[in-house]
């Protein structure tokens, strides 16, 4: 009877031995499920994080080269314009250089016809002079002579 209790409680320590290994083995059997669902799930939101970060960056990459190619229309659009003023900076200047030598020529030459001009008028008064003296001597030769 005592062998029989034990026998018993053997069988039942066996029984409880087999069902807490068959509990371990469902619960790592479990376990192990869970951890590959974890993973896949990681894995799964890792992806998405990586599809969102490579969306912004690209969106980021095309707004980077909207705005420098906005800058170098603006940059090519300035340095026209620069051209445009130097252009006619130039033009100006040549013409002030032509509109000054036309105006030198022009005073040069009104100089010339004032300075004739007044060499002619100093030549008629010198011949009116010499004329006048001439016609003194002859009133004065005459006068001697009466």
């Amino acid at each position: 009877s005592a062998r029989r209790d034990l026998d018993t409680q053997r069988q039942e320590a066996e029984r409880l031995r087999l069902e807490h290994e068959e509990a371990l083995r469902q619960v790592r059997a479990r376990l192990e499920g869970d951890s590959v669902s974890i993973l896949e799930k990681h894995r799964q939101e890792l992806e998405a994080l990586r599809r969102d970060f490579a969306a912004k960056l690209s969106a980021q990459e095309r707004d980077a080269a909207a705005e420098r190619d906005r800058h170098q229309q603006e940059l090519r659009r300035m340095r026209e314009e620069h051209e445009a003023e130097v252009r006619e900076l130039k033009r100006q200047l040549e013409s002030l250089g032509t509109d000054a030598d036309s105006a030198a020529r022009a005073a040069k030459a009104e100089f010339e016809r004032v300075r004739e001009q007044l060499q002619a008028e100093l030549q008629k008064v010198r011949n009116e002079g010499v004329e006048m003296v001439q016609r003194l001597t002859q009133e004065h030769q005459s006068r001697i002579a009466e």
